[in-house]
């Protein structure tokens, strides 16, 4: 079995060739119909440029702007009518109508000027006699075969929509492989989109009437009907359905694009509005649903129920075919109201340019990206700074803790046989774990021990913590010279005013080795300080310490001097 292509038969090929007949005949017939119209339309067109535009213009009947709202652009149309008619004599459709298209701007300023046109003409007619006995005189010559000047304007716009049926039919019978095949689209359709022009500044101009008309038929000027984008549909009586079931009562409804108005009829006695009628509801249709109760079988009549925001609206009629147009003349308009506000949010996004392009995109991520990288490093900056400034206040404090600790050990290398503690110490666990108070304690080895606490500046310190204590803490060597010392202190002067035992000996002190060495070459003995005559003598007395012997006799320096020179120390 072979599946190869059979020859075409005798009989096919001459069927084709018949077809390419038939083709070729209409064409002909399409071409030769419509350089005749071509030849006629010229002629027409010829006859307004010549016996009212220039003889207008001549004779100075109209003024210039009156001339131009009547005629437009006329007489460049007839000029590139004219071009046209020799290319399509010549047999050149394409190359004809190709250069054609390129001057439809002159047609399309025609239509849009039409209705001014004929409006301005018939204001003139009535207006002007010079002009309405022109006019008259111009269309009984022979040439003009009985036709009207507002007939004649219409030629360019009825001549648009016969080129849209000629140059169908002539692409229609154009194989694709003649050379004026696509010339002969291309017109077509840039032909087509001046009809449709046409078309829709019909629908416009009628809907604009039919407005009017509405407008001057409602009492007042309260109601505005004449706005932008709004179209008439339909109107009509129908019944309304009360809520409570009274008669039901006939008013007028007139349905637009956006609204369903109704109304009642003025009073008939009224002298000037009896033929008018009275606006009573205006229902927007943005938010109504429309619901058929019953009709839907053959019977007298129909109802119909429509819901909107804040009303519900029940409509009756007897006519069956009536309430259903109602029904689907509603249906329509409202599908078409929230599809139409669907689009034009929809094309509006589309056609919103886009805020950031892909550059932009780019660049601000990599300026994000830096800018992040920035503050991550200035962070770290941060962190970095407050470790240093936290280890450097640790550095400060261990140092400020040496310090007390050395002046400690140097106290005690001086007085070995005082146990002396300073309370207090920069980051001293002891001090941390017990009070914030400061506390010096003085032991003496016969079992009497005298402690001494104190919180604040004004109460007396302890001459072995003067130089712990920081200068800013306001205590002064003058602070010192108090006329009631404590306990220990007198102690201490009583011990070292009493004579040594006979036969004792003072054991050899040992260098000393701490910081004070250097400044003390003996060791100081304590001066006595002035006694009150009114103290009890038996608490002047306490037992001596450990270490203060007779060889610890008070020497020519005063206590006070001893102060003194720890202060100095101190600072």
């Amino acid at each position: 079995m072979s599946f190869s292509p059979s020859p075409l038969s005798p009989m096919s090929g001459r069927s084709i060739q018949e077809q390419r007949e038939r083709w070729e005949r209409k064409r002909s017939r399409t071409a030769r119909e419509m350089i005749q119209s071509e030849q006629r339309y010229c002629q027409q067109l010829e006859l307004v440029v010549t016996f009212f535009v220039e003889i207008l213009k001549a004779k100075g009947t109209l003024r210039q702007d009156i001339r131009e709202s009547i005629f437009s652009s006329i007489k460049s149309i007839h000029l590139i009518n004219q071009t046209l008619l020799a290319h399509v004599e010549m047999g050149r459709f394409g190359i004809g109508f190709e250069e054609f298209c390129t001057h439809l701007q002159f047609y399309n300023t025609y239509i849009d000027n039409i209705q001014t046109a004929k409006k301005v003409l018939m204001v003139q007619v009535k207006k002007s006699k010079a002009f309405r006995r022109f006019k008259k005189l111009q269309e009984s010559r022979p040439e003009f075969s009985q036709q009207k000047l507002e007939d004649l304007l219409e030629l360019p716009l009825q001549r648009i929509q016969q080129y849209k049926h000629f140059l169908r039919d002539l692409t229609e019978n154009t194989g694709p492989d003649n050379p004026e095949f696509q010339q002969l689209s291309k017109a077509e359709k840039a032909i087509s989109e001046v009809a449709q022009r046409i078309q829709d500044n019909a629908r416009s101009h009628e809907n604009h009437l039919q407005l009017r008309r509405v407008q001057k038929q409602l009492k007042g000027r309260k109601t505005r009907i004449l706005t932008p984008e709004r179209w008439y549909i339909r109107e009509g009586w129908l019944k309304t359905v009360p809520p409570k079931g009274t008669e039901a009562k006939p008013k007028m409804f007139y349905l637009f694009s956006d609204v369903l108005l109704q109304a009642k009829p003025c009073s008939p006695i009224h002298p000037t509005n009896g033929d008018k009628f009275t606006c009573q509801r205006v229902y927007p249709l943005k938010e109504c649903t429309v619901d058929k109760v019953f009709g839907h079988t053959k019977s007298q009549g129909g109802l119909i129920s429509l819901t909107f925001a804040r009303a519900k609206l029940l409509l009756m009629s007897d006519d069956q075919v009536d309430i259903n147009d109602w029904y689907r003349s509603l249906c329509l308009t409202i599908g078409q109201l929230k599809s139409r506000n669907t689009v034009v949010h929809r094309r509006d996004e589309l056609c919103r340019k886009p805020i950031r392009s892909d550059a932009d995109e780019q660049s601000s991520t990599e300026s994000q990206n830096t800018r992040g990288t920035k503050r991550a490093m200035m962070l770290d900056d941060e962190v970095r700074e407050e470790s240093s400034r936290s280890l450097s206040s640790k550095n400060s404090n261990s140092v400020e803790s040496l310090n007390v600790k050395e002046w400690q050990d140097g106290l005690r290398a001086l007085l070995p046989n005082i146990n002396i503690n300073f309370g207090g110490l920069p980051n001293s666990s002891s001090s941390s774990s017990s009070s914030s108070s400061s506390s010096s304690s003085v032991n003496h080895t016969g079992g009497i021990s005298h402690s001494l606490s104190w919180d604040g500046t004004a109460s007396w310190m302890d001459p072995a913590i003067i130089t712990g204590i920081p200068a800013s803490s306001g205590n002064s060597l003058d602070s010192l010279q108090d006329d009631n010392p404590p306990h220990w202190l007198k102690s201490l002067q009583a011990l070292t005013e009493m004579d040594v035992p006979s036969g004792s000996t003072v054991p050899p002190q040992p260098p000393h080795s701490g910081p004070f060495g250097a400044q003390f070459s003996h060791r100081a003995g304590w001066s006595p300080y002035p006694t009150t005559a009114t103290a009890n003598p038996a608490t002047q007395f306490h037992s001596p310490p450990p270490g203060f012997q007779n060889a610890f006799r008070a020497s020519a320096q005063a206590s006070t001097d001893l102060l003194q020179s720890a202060g100095m120390e101190r600072h």
